[in-house]
C-alpha cells in the first residue's frame, strides 16, 4: 500500500466515524470496551502465576470481607472471627454491591466481574456526552474513541475494586452538573447532588467536591447570581448530605470521626511526617525508587531493604506506628490523631513538603496514556521493568502532559465554559500530590480525571478551531452528526 492510499484509508476511516449515526457510533464504543476488557482479562490471566486471580488484590479481599460479614449479620468489618469490630477503613457501598450479588448468585463474585464489564462502555459514552456538551462533536467523538481504547479503563472492570461503577456515576454526576449549572434546575441540582453522595460512598476523595462545586458555582456567577441559582447550590449540597450522612453519622457514634472513611488522613500524615524527617540518603533513596525500584534497591541497600513492596507498604506506611495507635484508639480516633500530627509536620517544614509533593505529583506522568498501557501501579508491582523502559514511560508522558497543557492553551479564550472540568482535575491532582507518597495510590486517585485529557489531547493534535462548540448547542443543547437524534 502506497502513501497516498494509507493516508485515503485513514480519511475514509475518519469520515465514516466522525459521520456515524450516533446509536451506531455508541455500539462501536461498546464493542471496542468490551473486547479491550475480555482481551486484557486474558493476557493478564496468562502473565500471571497460576495461583493469582486477576484483578484481585489486597483491598479487594478487604472489600470481600466486608461483604462476608455483612451477609453473617455480623455489619460492615474487617474482623475475621468475633468480637467482630465495626470499621470504616473502607467505603461501604462497594461491599455491599458484593454482598448482593453474592446473596442472589452464591458465594462467588463471578457475576459482579461481568456487570463491571457490562457497563464499562458506559464510561466512554459518557464521555463523549460530556465532550459534546463543552467542544465541537469531532473532539467529543475522537476522545470517545481515546478512552474506549486505552487498557487502563478495561482494567478497572475486571478488577474486584470499586472504580467501575466509581467511574460511571461520577462522569454521570459531571455530565448532569453540566447541563443543569445555566438552568438552576432544583430537581437537576438535586440529582447531581445525589449522584455525587452516591460516587462518594464507593470513593471517599469526591467528599470535598460537596462543598467546592456549589462555592465555585457561586463564585462564577458573582454579581449575576440570581435567588433561583443560590438555592438550587443549597439543593445540592443539601442532597449530597441526605445520601451521605446517615453513614457518617454511624461512623461518628461508633468509631470517633464524621467521614465517609479513613486512610486519606493518615496518608498525608506519612507523606509530612517522611518530609520532614527524610535524611540526604532517604531523599535520594526515595527519589531514584520512583523512578526504578530495583536500581534503587541496589544503590542504597539500608534504606530500601530486600523487598520492594515491604519498603512500600510498611515502611513508607508506618504500619508499626499505626497499629500502635490503633490498640489504644478508634478508627476514626487514629485518624484524627494522624491528621494533627500531620499539619504539625507541614506547619514545621512547609517547603520540604511542597518538595516532596512536586516530586509524587511528577509521578503522575508515567501514569497517563503510555503508562496506562501496562497498568503500572508502582515500582513494586513494576520492578521487572527495564529501567530504560521506564524512562521512556515518564518521557512519553512528558509529552503526553505537552499536548494536554497545549490544549488547554488554545482553550484559554473559553476556560470558563471548562471550569467544572478545570476545577475537578486540579482538585484530583492536588490530592494525588499531598496524599501519593505511596506510589501505588496515585493511579488510584489520578485515574477519574485522566479521561478529560483526551478532550485537549485531540484539541492540540486537531488545532484551536476543535475548540470552538458549535453556535446551535448554546440554544439546542448537544448537537450530533446526522439528522437522527438517539436518546443512549
Amino acid at each position: 500500500m502506497d502513501k497516498d492510499q494509507s493516508v485515503g484509508l485513514r480519511e475514509s476511516l475518519g469520515t465514516c466515524i466522525l459521520g456515524m449515526r450516533l446509536n451506531k457510533f455508541f455500539l462501536l464504543l461498546a464493542a471496542i470496551s468490551w473486547g479491550k476488557c475480555f482481551l486484557l482479562f486474558f493476557l493478564v490471566a496468562m502473565l500471571l502465576p497460576g495461583h493469582q486471580r486477576p484483578g484481585y488484590y489486597p483491598d479487594s479481599l478487604m472489600y470481600e470481607t466486608m461483604a462476608n460479614n455483612l451477609l453473617a449479620g455480623v455489619g460492615l468489618s474487617l474482623s475475621t472471627a468475633p468480637p467482630y469490630q465495626p470499621t470504616m477503613f473502607k467505603e461501604p457501598l462497594y461491599p455491599l454491591v458484593i454482598a448482593l450479588f453474592k446473596a442472589v448468585f452464591g458465594d462467588h463474585i463471578n457475576g459482579l466481574v461481568l456487570l463491571q464489564i457490562l457497563v464499562n462502555p458506559l464510561i466512554a459514552i459518557l464521555v463523549y456526552l460530556i465532550g459534546n456538551r463543552l467542544f465541537e462533536d469531532k473532539v467529543a467523538r475522537l476522545s470517545a474513541l481515546l478512552v474506549a481504547l486505552i487498557p487502563i479503563y478495561g482494567d478497572i472492570s475486571f478488577a474486584v475494586m470499586p472504580e467501575s461503577f466509581f467511574m460511571v456515576l461520577f462522569l454521570s454526576a459531571i455530565l448532569l452538573l453540566l447541563k443543569v449549572e445555566n438552568t438552576a434546575s432544583p430537581c437537576g441540582f438535586l440529582l447531581a447532588g445525589a449522584l455525587l453522595g452516591l460516587s462518594s460512598l464507593f470513593k471517599n476523595i469526591l467528599l470535598p467536591l460537596a462543598v467546592l462545586y456549589p462555592t465555585a458555582l457561586i463564585l462564577k456567577h458573582g454579581k449575576s447570581l440570581n435567588r433561583q441559582m443560590a438555592m438550587s447550590a443549597i439543593l445540592f449540597l443539601l442532597s449530597f448530605s441526605l445520601v451521605t450522612m446517615p453513614w457518617m453519622w454511624r461512623n461518628k457514634e461508633q468509631l470517633g470521626l464524621f467521614s465517609i472513611s479513613v486512610r486519606g488522613g493518615a496518608l498525608f500524615s506519612h507523606q509530612a511526617a517522611w518530609a520532614a524527617n527524610f535524611t540526604s540518603d532517604e531523599w535520594k533513596a526515595y527519589s531514584l525508587y520512583l523512578l526504578w525500584g530495583p536500581l534503587a534497591q541496589r544503590l542504597y541497600p539500608h534504606v530500601i531493604g530486600n523487598d520492594l513492596g515491604e519498603y512500600e507498604y510498611t515502611v513508607l506506611m508506618r504500619r508499626e506506628y499505626v497499629t500502635g495507635l490503633a490498640k489504644q484508639h478508634r478508627e476514626g480516633e487514629v485518624e484524627s490523631l494522624l491528621v494533627s500530627e500531620g499539619l504539625h509536620d507541614l506547619i514545621r517544614h512547609p517547603f520540604k513538603f511542597a518538595a516532596l509533593s512536586i516530586l509524587v505529583e511528577l509521578q503522575t506522568l508515567k501514569y497517563l496514556l503510555p503508562g496506562a498501557f501496562l497498568s503500572l501501579k508502582s515500582p513494586a508491582e513494576a520492578a521487572w521493568l527495564l529501567p530504560t523502559v521506564r524512562l521512556s514511560l515518564i518521557l512519553a508522558g512528558v509529552l503526553f502532559t505537552f499536548l494536554t497543557v497545549r490544549g488547554i492553551f488554545y482553550c484559554k479564550g473559553r476556560l470558563g465554559d471548562y471550569w467544572l472540568v478545570l476545577v475537578t482535575t486540579a482538585y484530583f491532582h492536588l490530592v494525588s500530590a499531598t496524599l501519593g507518597v505511596i506510589p501505588g495510590n496515585i493511579m488510584r486517585y489520578i485515574l477519574p480525571v485522566t479521561v478529560f485529557y483526551n478532550f485537549f489531547i485531540v484539541i492540540a493534535v486537531l488545532g484551536p478551531k476543535a475548540a470552538a462548540r458549535e453556535s446551535a448547542m448554546t440554544n439546542s443543547g448537544p448537537l450530533i452528526c446526522d439528522t437522527e437524534s438517539v436518546t443512549p
